[in-house]
Protein backbone atom coordinates (compact mmCIF):
# COMPACT_ATOMS: atom_id res chain seq x y z
CA UNK A 1 0.00 0.00 0.00
CA UNK A 2 1.51 3.35 -0.92
CA UNK A 3 2.51 5.62 2.13
CA UNK A 4 0.85 8.51 0.28
CA UNK A 5 -2.46 7.73 0.98
CA UNK A 6 -4.19 9.08 3.67
CA UNK A 7 -5.08 7.69 6.94
CA UNK A 8 -8.53 8.54 6.46
CA UNK A 9 -8.80 6.69 3.61
CA UNK A 10 -7.41 3.82 4.58
CA UNK A 11 -9.32 4.11 7.74
CA UNK A 12 -12.56 3.96 5.64
CA UNK A 13 -11.38 1.37 3.69
CA UNK A 14 -11.20 -1.18 7.13
CA UNK A 15 -14.61 -0.53 7.73
CA UNK A 16 -15.41 -0.94 4.45
CA UNK A 17 -14.30 -4.44 4.99
CA UNK A 18 -15.59 -4.90 8.22
CA UNK A 19 -18.86 -4.36 7.33
CA UNK A 20 -18.71 -7.19 4.43
CA UNK A 21 -18.83 -5.03 1.40
CA UNK A 22 -15.75 -6.71 -0.35
CA UNK A 23 -18.07 -9.42 -1.85
CA UNK A 24 -15.52 -11.18 -4.38
CA UNK A 25 -11.51 -10.98 -4.93
CA UNK A 26 -9.97 -12.98 -7.64
CA UNK A 27 -6.46 -13.46 -9.01
CA UNK A 28 -5.51 -12.77 -13.00
CA UNK A 29 -2.48 -14.40 -13.22
CA UNK A 30 -1.78 -13.41 -16.88
CA UNK A 31 -2.30 -9.61 -16.57
CA UNK A 32 -0.75 -9.74 -13.22
CA UNK A 33 -3.84 -8.38 -11.60
CA UNK A 34 -6.49 -8.86 -8.53
CA UNK A 35 -10.02 -8.64 -10.04
CA UNK A 36 -12.53 -7.42 -6.90
CA UNK A 37 -15.97 -6.08 -6.30
CA UNK A 38 -16.59 -3.51 -4.20
CA UNK A 39 -20.23 -2.55 -2.45
CA UNK A 40 -20.07 1.02 -2.15
CA UNK A 41 -22.89 3.56 -3.11
CA UNK A 42 -23.20 1.60 -6.26
CA UNK A 43 -21.65 -2.00 -7.65
CA UNK A 44 -17.77 -0.86 -8.47
CA UNK A 45 -15.10 -3.14 -10.22
CA UNK A 46 -11.89 -2.52 -8.37
CA UNK A 47 -8.35 -4.00 -10.51
CA UNK A 48 -5.43 -4.24 -7.50
CA UNK A 49 -2.44 -4.24 -9.91
CA UNK A 50 -0.22 -7.10 -8.03
CA UNK A 51 3.70 -5.54 -9.69
CA UNK A 52 5.61 -2.88 -8.36
CA UNK A 53 4.25 -0.72 -9.57
CA UNK A 54 0.76 -0.85 -7.97
CA UNK A 55 -1.09 1.27 -10.44
CA UNK A 56 -4.78 0.20 -9.08
CA UNK A 57 -8.00 1.15 -11.03
CA UNK A 58 -11.42 1.60 -9.41
CA UNK A 59 -14.85 2.86 -11.01
CA UNK A 60 -15.32 5.88 -8.54
CA UNK A 61 -15.56 9.22 -9.29
CA UNK A 62 -12.81 9.39 -6.10
CA UNK A 63 -10.68 7.23 -7.67
CA UNK A 64 -10.50 9.37 -10.50
CA UNK A 65 -9.41 12.60 -8.70
CA UNK A 66 -6.92 11.19 -6.77
CA UNK A 67 -5.53 7.77 -7.78
CA UNK A 68 -6.71 6.11 -5.08
CA UNK A 69 -9.98 5.12 -3.05
CA UNK A 70 -11.16 3.42 0.27
CA UNK A 71 -12.42 0.64 -2.33
CA UNK A 72 -8.95 -0.19 -3.70
CA UNK A 73 -7.51 -0.51 0.26
CA UNK A 74 -10.59 -2.48 1.19
CA UNK A 75 -9.58 -5.02 -1.43
CA UNK A 76 -6.04 -4.74 -0.76
CA UNK A 77 -7.16 -5.25 3.22
CA UNK A 78 -8.59 -8.11 2.54
CA UNK A 79 -6.01 -10.12 0.76
CA UNK A 80 -3.36 -8.95 3.70
CA UNK A 81 -6.73 -10.40 6.06
CA UNK A 82 -6.76 -14.01 4.08
CA UNK A 83 -2.86 -13.74 4.36
CA UNK A 84 -2.05 -12.84 0.50
CA UNK A 85 0.33 -10.42 -0.78
CA UNK A 86 -0.16 -8.34 -3.77
CA UNK A 87 2.39 -10.93 -6.02
CA UNK A 88 0.30 -13.44 -7.67
CA UNK A 89 2.65 -16.98 -8.44
CA UNK A 90 1.05 -20.03 -10.26
CA UNK A 91 0.97 -21.80 -6.95
CA UNK A 92 -1.29 -18.78 -5.27
CA UNK A 93 -3.64 -19.20 -7.59
CA UNK A 94 -6.88 -20.94 -6.21
CA UNK A 95 -8.91 -23.77 -8.63
CA UNK A 96 -10.97 -20.89 -11.06
CA UNK A 97 -14.78 -21.14 -10.24
CA UNK A 98 -17.96 -20.09 -12.55
CA UNK A 99 -19.39 -17.00 -11.40
CA UNK A 100 -22.64 -17.38 -9.20
CA UNK A 101 -25.39 -14.90 -9.52
CA UNK A 102 -27.08 -16.39 -6.51
CA UNK A 103 -23.91 -15.72 -4.27
CA UNK A 104 -23.05 -12.59 -5.46
CA UNK A 105 -26.23 -11.45 -5.17
CA UNK A 106 -26.68 -12.70 -1.23
CA UNK A 107 -22.95 -11.40 -0.36
CA UNK A 108 -24.01 -7.67 -1.40
CA UNK A 109 -26.81 -7.89 0.77
CA UNK A 110 -25.14 -9.80 3.70
CA UNK A 111 -23.59 -6.51 4.91
CA UNK A 112 -27.18 -5.08 6.04
CA UNK A 113 -28.20 -7.77 8.51
CA UNK A 114 -27.05 -8.07 11.71
CA UNK A 115 -23.65 -9.70 12.53
CA UNK A 116 -24.92 -12.45 14.33
CA UNK A 117 -22.05 -14.29 14.26
CA UNK A 118 -19.17 -11.72 15.83
CA UNK A 119 -18.72 -12.05 19.44
CA UNK A 120 -20.79 -9.83 21.89
CA UNK A 121 -17.85 -8.27 23.58
CA UNK A 122 -19.30 -5.78 26.28
CA UNK A 123 -18.43 -2.33 25.85
CA UNK A 124 -18.60 1.03 28.20
CA UNK A 125 -18.85 4.81 27.24
CA UNK A 126 -17.13 7.13 29.57
CA UNK A 127 -18.10 10.79 29.58
CA UNK A 128 -16.96 14.34 29.79
CA UNK A 129 -17.87 17.41 29.83
CA UNK A 130 -15.92 20.41 28.36
CA UNK A 131 -15.55 24.49 29.49
CA UNK A 132 -14.54 25.51 25.91
CA UNK A 133 -13.83 29.46 25.52
CA UNK A 134 -15.61 31.90 23.10
CA UNK A 135 -14.07 34.87 24.28
CA UNK A 136 -10.90 35.24 25.59
CA UNK A 137 -11.49 38.28 27.53
CA UNK A 138 -14.88 37.43 29.04
CA UNK A 139 -14.85 33.87 30.36
CA UNK A 140 -18.73 33.76 31.78
CA UNK A 141 -19.55 33.31 27.54
CA UNK A 142 -17.81 29.91 27.93
CA UNK A 143 -20.05 26.65 25.98
CA UNK A 144 -20.15 23.43 27.01
CA UNK A 145 -18.84 20.89 24.51
CA UNK A 146 -19.63 16.79 25.45
CA UNK A 147 -17.26 14.36 24.09
CA UNK A 148 -16.97 10.52 24.54
CA UNK A 149 -14.21 7.61 24.93
CA UNK A 150 -14.91 3.81 24.08
CA UNK A 151 -13.39 0.41 25.65
CA UNK A 152 -13.90 -2.84 26.63
CA UNK A 153 -15.84 -2.91 29.88
CA UNK A 154 -12.67 -2.92 32.35
CA UNK A 155 -10.70 -2.46 30.19
CA UNK A 156 -8.77 0.72 27.98
CA UNK A 157 -10.85 3.17 27.12
CA UNK A 158 -10.16 5.27 23.73
CA UNK A 159 -11.10 8.82 22.97
CA UNK A 160 -13.73 9.24 20.47
CA UNK A 161 -12.47 11.62 17.63
CA UNK A 162 -15.16 12.59 15.65
CA UNK A 163 -18.68 11.80 18.23
CA UNK A 164 -21.03 12.25 15.17
CA UNK A 165 -19.51 9.58 12.99
CA UNK A 166 -19.37 7.50 16.50
CA UNK A 167 -22.87 7.78 16.58
CA UNK A 168 -23.26 7.13 13.27
CA UNK A 169 -21.84 4.00 13.45
CA UNK A 170 -24.15 3.18 16.28
CA UNK A 171 -27.17 3.51 14.78
CA UNK A 172 -26.01 1.48 12.01
CA UNK A 173 -24.40 -1.18 14.54
CA UNK A 174 -21.27 -1.40 12.87
CA UNK A 175 -17.78 -1.34 13.24
CA UNK A 176 -15.91 1.51 15.06
CA UNK A 177 -12.51 2.03 14.60
CA UNK A 178 -11.11 4.05 17.49
CA UNK A 179 -7.53 3.76 15.98
CA UNK A 180 -4.72 1.60 13.76
CA UNK A 181 -5.40 -1.16 16.04
CA UNK A 182 -8.40 -0.95 17.61
CA UNK A 183 -11.97 -1.31 16.90
CA UNK A 184 -15.63 -2.30 18.30
CA UNK A 185 -18.27 -3.95 17.43
CA UNK A 186 -21.03 -1.11 18.23
CA UNK A 187 -24.06 -3.54 18.80
CA UNK A 188 -26.33 -2.58 20.75
CA UNK A 189 -26.48 -5.53 23.08
CA UNK A 190 -22.91 -4.47 24.10
CA UNK A 191 -24.11 -1.66 26.09
CA UNK A 192 -26.03 -1.32 28.90
CA UNK A 193 -29.70 0.06 28.56
CA UNK A 194 -28.69 3.24 30.17
CA UNK A 195 -25.99 3.50 28.19
CA UNK A 196 -28.58 2.75 25.04
CA UNK A 197 -30.58 5.59 26.46
CA UNK A 198 -27.60 8.29 26.79
CA UNK A 199 -26.51 6.95 23.02
CA UNK A 200 -29.53 7.25 21.37
CA UNK A 201 -30.41 11.08 23.34
CA UNK A 202 -26.60 12.03 22.08
CA UNK A 203 -27.50 10.75 18.25
CA UNK A 204 -30.80 12.31 18.27
CA UNK A 205 -28.73 16.00 19.32
CA UNK A 206 -26.11 15.11 16.49
CA UNK A 207 -28.67 14.59 14.01
CA UNK A 208 -30.17 18.13 15.01
CA UNK A 209 -26.87 19.93 15.25
CA UNK A 210 -25.82 18.45 11.95
CA UNK A 211 -29.04 19.54 10.27
CA UNK A 212 -28.41 23.80 11.69
CA UNK A 213 -24.91 22.72 9.86
CA UNK A 214 -23.01 22.72 13.31
CA UNK A 215 -20.78 20.00 13.63
CA UNK A 216 -18.23 20.28 16.10
CA UNK A 217 -17.20 22.79 18.28
CA UNK A 218 -15.17 25.76 17.54
CA UNK A 219 -11.56 25.86 19.02
CA UNK A 220 -9.42 28.47 18.17
CA UNK A 221 -10.84 28.93 14.48
CA UNK A 222 -11.37 25.09 13.61
CA UNK A 223 -14.15 23.03 14.53
CA UNK A 224 -13.35 19.91 16.67
CA UNK A 225 -15.58 17.52 15.73
CA UNK A 226 -15.00 15.55 18.97
CA UNK A 227 -17.43 17.77 21.25
CA UNK A 228 -21.30 18.10 20.87
CA UNK A 229 -22.62 21.03 22.01
CA UNK A 230 -24.46 20.48 25.29
CA UNK A 231 -27.79 22.19 24.24
CA UNK A 232 -28.73 25.02 27.04
CA UNK A 233 -32.58 23.44 26.92
CA UNK A 234 -31.78 19.71 27.88
CA UNK A 235 -28.60 20.72 29.75
CA UNK A 236 -29.57 19.82 33.25
CA UNK A 237 -31.03 16.38 31.83
CA UNK A 238 -28.35 15.73 29.79
CA UNK A 239 -25.49 16.00 32.69
CA UNK A 240 -27.67 13.97 35.33
CA UNK A 241 -27.88 11.34 32.72
CA UNK A 242 -23.88 11.57 32.01
CA UNK A 243 -22.98 11.57 35.72
CA UNK A 244 -24.45 7.86 35.76
CA UNK A 245 -21.19 6.74 34.52
CA UNK A 246 -17.69 6.92 34.21
CA UNK A 247 -17.57 10.88 34.06
CA UNK A 248 -15.50 13.84 34.05
CA UNK A 249 -15.82 17.51 33.98
CA UNK A 250 -13.25 19.60 32.92
CA UNK A 251 -12.29 23.89 33.20
CA UNK A 252 -9.75 25.21 33.25
CA UNK A 253 -6.75 23.31 35.25
CA UNK A 254 -9.88 21.87 37.50
CA UNK A 255 -11.71 18.58 36.84
CA UNK A 256 -14.43 17.53 38.90
CA UNK A 257 -15.41 13.33 38.72
CA UNK A 258 -18.95 14.09 40.00
CA UNK A 259 -21.26 17.04 39.40
CA UNK A 260 -24.60 17.82 40.81
CA UNK A 261 -26.94 20.53 41.42
CA UNK A 262 -27.41 22.48 44.34
CA UNK A 263 -30.86 23.03 45.98
CA UNK A 264 -29.57 26.74 46.96
CA UNK A 265 -29.37 29.66 44.87
CA UNK A 266 -28.18 32.53 47.03
CA UNK A 267 -24.45 31.08 48.06
CA UNK A 268 -22.54 34.36 48.19
CA UNK A 269 -21.88 36.05 51.05
CA UNK A 270 -21.19 39.77 52.20
CA UNK A 271 -20.28 41.54 55.14
CA UNK A 272 -21.00 44.96 56.22
CA UNK A 273 -18.46 46.30 58.89
CA UNK A 274 -16.96 49.53 60.73
CA UNK A 275 -13.57 50.14 58.83
CA UNK A 276 -11.50 53.14 60.23
CA UNK A 277 -12.97 55.59 57.50
CA UNK A 278 -16.51 54.56 57.35
CA UNK A 279 -18.17 51.31 56.14
CA UNK A 280 -16.60 48.16 54.44
CA UNK A 281 -18.78 46.24 52.17
CA UNK A 282 -16.71 42.73 51.88
CA UNK A 283 -17.01 39.77 49.82
CA UNK A 284 -16.32 36.84 51.56
CA UNK A 285 -17.03 33.75 48.69
CA UNK A 286 -17.35 34.14 44.75
CA UNK A 287 -18.36 31.45 42.22
CA UNK A 288 -15.26 29.47 40.90
CA UNK A 289 -17.07 29.35 37.96
CA UNK A 290 -20.31 31.26 35.74
CA UNK A 291 -21.86 29.96 32.26
CA UNK A 292 -23.95 32.88 31.16
CA UNK A 293 -25.64 31.21 28.01
CA UNK A 294 -26.96 28.19 30.66
CA UNK A 295 -27.74 30.21 33.57
CA UNK A 296 -25.15 28.67 35.73
CA UNK A 297 -22.24 29.25 38.36
CA UNK A 298 -20.38 26.81 39.77
CA UNK A 299 -19.17 26.82 43.75
CA UNK A 300 -17.64 24.56 45.77
CA UNK A 301 -18.20 21.44 42.95
CA UNK A 302 -21.93 21.83 42.86
CA UNK A 303 -23.83 23.82 40.12
CA UNK A 304 -25.81 26.95 41.22
CA UNK A 305 -28.86 27.69 39.02
CA UNK A 306 -29.43 31.40 39.12
CA UNK A 307 -32.28 33.27 37.15
CA UNK A 308 -32.22 35.67 34.70
CA UNK A 309 -32.34 39.06 37.14
CA UNK A 310 -29.59 36.81 39.61
CA UNK A 311 -27.43 36.58 36.92
CA UNK A 312 -27.44 40.42 35.68
CA UNK A 313 -26.71 41.41 39.46
CA UNK A 314 -23.47 39.46 39.83
CA UNK A 315 -22.17 39.94 36.78
CA UNK A 316 -22.93 43.78 36.80
CA UNK A 317 -20.89 43.41 40.62
CA UNK A 318 -18.01 41.62 38.94
CA UNK A 319 -17.40 44.20 36.16
CA UNK A 320 -17.83 47.08 38.98
CA UNK A 321 -15.51 45.05 41.28
CA UNK A 322 -12.77 45.10 38.30
CA UNK A 323 -11.76 48.51 38.77
CA UNK A 324 -10.90 47.85 42.51
CA UNK A 325 -7.73 46.44 44.20
CA UNK A 326 -9.51 44.22 46.98
CA UNK A 327 -13.19 43.15 46.91
CA UNK A 328 -14.08 45.94 49.41
CA UNK A 329 -16.00 48.79 48.91
CA UNK A 330 -16.18 51.59 51.73
CA UNK A 331 -18.97 53.44 52.22
CA UNK A 332 -18.96 56.63 54.29
CA UNK A 333 -21.55 57.15 57.17
CA UNK A 334 -23.73 59.67 54.80
CA UNK A 335 -24.13 56.92 52.24
CA UNK A 336 -25.49 54.96 54.82
CA UNK A 337 -28.92 54.90 53.68
CA UNK A 338 -27.67 54.16 49.54
CA UNK A 339 -26.07 51.13 51.10
CA UNK A 340 -28.70 49.39 52.77
CA UNK A 341 -32.12 50.78 50.86
CA UNK A 342 -30.54 50.43 47.07
CA UNK A 343 -27.20 48.00 47.63
CA UNK A 344 -27.87 45.26 49.98
CA UNK A 345 -31.13 44.56 48.83
CA UNK A 346 -29.46 43.74 45.70
CA UNK A 347 -27.29 41.57 46.73
CA UNK A 348 -29.51 39.69 49.21
CA UNK A 349 -30.86 37.83 46.08
CA UNK A 350 -27.53 36.43 45.10
CA UNK A 351 -26.43 35.79 48.78
CA UNK A 352 -26.64 35.78 52.54
CA UNK A 353 -25.47 39.91 53.72
CA UNK A 354 -24.01 39.87 57.22
CA UNK A 355 -24.29 43.30 58.80
CA UNK A 356 -22.30 43.60 62.40
CA UNK A 357 -24.17 44.72 65.42
CA UNK A 358 -21.65 47.83 65.86
CA UNK A 359 -23.16 49.38 62.11
CA UNK A 360 -26.50 49.40 63.76
CA UNK A 361 -25.50 51.86 65.60
CA UNK A 362 -24.79 54.25 63.24
CA UNK A 363 -27.89 53.72 61.56
CA UNK A 364 -30.11 54.40 64.40
CA UNK A 365 -27.93 57.23 65.94
CA UNK A 366 -31.04 59.98 65.41
CA UNK A 367 -34.46 59.91 67.32
CA UNK A 368 -37.39 59.91 65.52
CA UNK A 369 -40.33 62.21 65.55
CA UNK A 370 -44.02 61.58 65.16
CA UNK A 371 -46.35 63.90 63.94
CA UNK A 372 -49.51 64.37 63.00
CA UNK A 373 -51.69 66.75 59.86
CA UNK A 374 -55.22 67.42 60.33
CA UNK A 375 -56.53 69.00 57.17
CA UNK A 376 -60.06 70.86 57.52
CA UNK A 377 -62.55 69.04 54.09
CA UNK A 378 -65.36 70.97 53.33
CA UNK A 379 -68.45 69.25 51.87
Amino acid sequence: MKWSIPERIIEKGRSYLNDGRVLSVTPDPDNQVWHGEVLGSELYRVDLDATAKEEDYCQCLYWEEHGFCKHTVAVELYLRNQGQSRKITASTVPKSESFSASQMFSNGLHYLTNKQDRSQVPLQIECQLDSIATNPYRDELDILGISLKIGQQHGRSYMVKNIYKFLQVYQTEKVYAANKRNSFYLNHKAFTQEENELLQRLAGLAQTQELLGRTGVSIDGKMDKKYLLLPVEYAKEFIQKMADFPFVFQYGDHKLHELTFSEKNRMLSFQVSKGTDGFDLSIHYDFDKVYQYYGWALFSGQIVELSAEQMDIYLTMKQLLKRLEKPVITYPQAELSVLFKQVLPLLEKIGEVQVDQQVYQYISNEPLFLRFYLKNVKE
